[in-house]
């Protein structure tokens, strides 16, 4: 599983984000994201997935 941190790492950076802006985005802690990153600890996918639906459906309604 040491890949998910680079690559969270990784597309973090694409979008210019630093930890603690994905941590806000994602209503987690910075050091969350900075363990998942050094593969300290593992995000939790379920949850992630539906921050992310969440986020997904916000953004869905204000393009209406």
């Amino acid at each position: 599983m040491a890949m998910i941190g680079k690559q969270i790492q990784y597309y973090r950076k694409r979008e210019k984000l630093s930890q603690q802006d994905l941590a806000d985005r994602l209503c987690m802690s910075r050091q969350a994201i900075s363990n998942w990153e050094r593969n300290i600890s593992e995000p939790d996918i379920d949850s992630i997935t539906k921050r992310s639906e969440e986020h997904t459906s916000e953004l869905q309604s204000q393009d209406l």
